[in-house]
């Protein structure tokens, strides 16, 4: 179970006048095993962004390391180079989704070395607005039909249309 025990060793010499030493206290401390949850689940930005990663490790040894992975679904988990520590700063290069874990590996005796929780990274291409017709008239009191047609961006952009006299 975890927690410190300690030991020591007595020698007992039963010959005439030895001495029976008692050796100092030493400490085995006994660790959970590790556990290492990503956050946030779910991170979404548009290509240029970045976001960051975070791993909430809790048992272990002092003697863990930590690499983070990622997967693009099309060609198996891969070591990210140089990512061995609690956070990650994602930079949105590539649109598209990307999957992220963390490998847990412990040199203790007897340690595991357990895989995070997945999350995921969508990166979205920057959004572009295209408005039809480019012209219209209308006489005083009739109604012209704009469309917006909104390409890219996140899930979390807003509309806003907005009128000018001069177009500026």
């Amino acid at each position: 179970t975890p927690g410190i025990t300690y030991y020591r060793i007595v020698i007992t010499d039963n010959l005439s006048d030895c001495s029976d030493p008692v050796s100092a206290s030493v400490s085995v401390t006994v660790q959970p095993d590790a556990l290492v949850t990503l956050s946030p689940a779910t991170s979404e930005i548009c290509t240029g962004g970045s976001t960051l990663l975070t791993a909430t490790i809790t048992g272990g040894s002092g003697n863990l390391t930590i690499q983070w992975q990622s997967n693009t679904n099309s060609g198996g988990w891969q070591v990210v180079p140089g990512a061995t520590s609690t956070t990650y700063l994602v930079n949105g290069v590539v649109t598209g989704s990307i999957l992220y874990r963390v490998q847990i590996t412990d040199n203790f005796s007897d340690c595991s070395d357990p895989l995070s929780n997945q999350v995921t990274v969508v990166v979205q291409p920057d959004a572009t607005v295209n408005v039809t017709p480019a012209t219209t008239e209308v006489c005083v009191g009739g109604i012209a039909t704009l469309t917006a047609v909104i390409t890219g961006g996140s899930s979390q952009l807003t509309r806003q249309w907005q009128s000018s006299p001069d177009g500026t």
